[in-house]
């Protein structure tokens, strides 16, 4: 893996270590209520770092892909309002 995900996983595990209410296994996952914010914001940080150094190319045309999608959205509202289009 690529150093974004490593730095932002080991932010995650340094984390959870320091937090021995945290228990995540194969038959319990608790997270103590006062540090799930936090721990959720560092895992959604990590997700996206492994994504990104995973498959750049894929996210980079999600993007294209979405703003695409939103000039059709808007073209096609503007054609509604305007009844130029069928």
């Amino acid at each position: 893996m690529q150093e974004r995900f490593r730095g932002a996983y080991a932010a995650l595990t340094d984390f959870i270590a320091a937090h021995p209410g945290i228990e995540i296994g194969r038959s319990v996952t608790s997270i103590p209520e006062e540090v799930r914010g936090e721990f959720y914001a560092l895992f959604n940080a990590a997700r996206c770092a492994f994504l990104a150094d995973a498959f750049p190319g894929w996210l980079s045309d999600a993007n294209d892909l979405r703003r695409a999608w939103c000039r059709a959205a808007t073209f096609r509202a503007t054609a509604r309002r305007t009844k130029t289009c069928g």
